[in-house]
């Protein structure tokens, strides 16, 4: 009896150890993280997908200094029917947050710029984007 229960115990450890391997993941394919930053950054490519997909962005900025300092960060794609999209998130002392998911445009560069609105303060910048897999 104690051997067809210790076989048990480990089929079931086993099996609730693999289980979750057949299932879909998020693999990151590009992260930035910019901390002080006080100049614009022109439009700069991210990453180019090389094939049909799902991909989710995860971004943050934060704009210190006066009351008066502003940032805004836009993201811009080729959606999979090929129109052109813009998503952005502006802050104003403070942390602001952007989550999205989308689906690139194969071979088209996915592009970020960052832009003041009144810049009196710097800012601080992070993303993340994954594919699903």
């Amino acid at each position: 009896m104690r051997r067809v229960t210790l076989f048990a115990l480990i089929v079931l450890c086993v099996s609730g150890a693999t289980s979750w391997q057949g299932q879909p993941q998020w693999r990151v394919v590009q992260h930035l993280v910019l901390t002080g930053q006080t100049a614009p950054i022109p439009q700069t490519e991210v990453f180019t997908p090389s094939k049909k997909g799902l991909y989710r962005l995860s971004a943050y900025l934060s704009a210190g200094g006066t009351p008066q300092s502003n940032w805004e960060v836009f993201f811009t794609w080729n959606d999979i029917d090929g129109h052109q999209f813009t998503n952005g998130i502006a802050s104003s002392t403070g942390p602001s947050d952007l989550g999205m998911v989308f689906a690139p445009e194969p071979q088209v560069p996915f592009t970020y710029s960052v832009t003041p609105i009144q810049a009196s303060g710097g800012y601080d910048l992070a993303f993340t984007i994954e594919e699903f897999q």
